[in-house]
């Protein structure tokens, strides 16, 4: 009876105070870069959809829109900006006749010349007579914790197919 209580109180006392013990006198000590690593593991991605052109493209769920006043028609600009990290999205859409490089679908990647240490990868699609071009841009330092951006950037769909739905949800 009595003596049992006092016994499963002691040993419930005594796991907490070592959790405890071990959350207040171990922080986790690693950078942010290797936190921000482990944290894309679990992060959601949502679909923008262009108003204009009516073309999508995934990106992770706490990028922001940023402004952009003097963009053209189907132009979207998404960022982060915290932990010592900026990442950006960019999607645009030029005509045919103003696009440099190759034709057709095509994979770009590279280094941004205007900023040491930042390279991008681009997905060039050509639809009609435009080309949609979705840009990630990252510090290199960063490229081992954005293979899951760049992985969705690489296997873009601008016009995605009717995604099948399970029971009588909502399309």
């Amino acid at each position: 009876g009595i003596d049992m209580k006092k016994l499963l109180l002691l040993i419930l006392a005594m796991v907490m105070l070592t959790i405890e013990s071990i959350l207040c006198l171990h922080p986790d000590r690693r950078d942010d870069l290797a936190k921000f690593r482990e944290a894309m593991n679990f992060i959601e991605f949502r679909q923008y959809v262009d108003t204009t052109y009516r073309y999508s493209f995934p990106l992770p769920e706490f990028f922001q829109k940023e402004d952009c006043p003097e963009s053209e028609k189907g132009y979207a600009l998404f960022g982060y900006h915290a932990h010592n990290l900026n990442l950006v999205i960019e999607c645009k859409v030029v005509p045919d006749n103003r696009h440099e490089g190759s034709k057709g679908d095509f994979i770009d990647t590279g280094n941004v010349s205007s900023i040491d240490d930042y390279k991008y990868y681009s997905h060039h699609v050509f639809k009609g007579d435009h080309y949609l071009i979705l840009t990630f841009y990252y510090p290199r330092k960063a490229e081992n914790a954005v293979g899951r951006i760049i992985y969705r950037v690489k296997k873009w769909k601008p016009f995605s197919e009717k995604k099948l739905t399970l029971g009588n949800q909502e399309p």
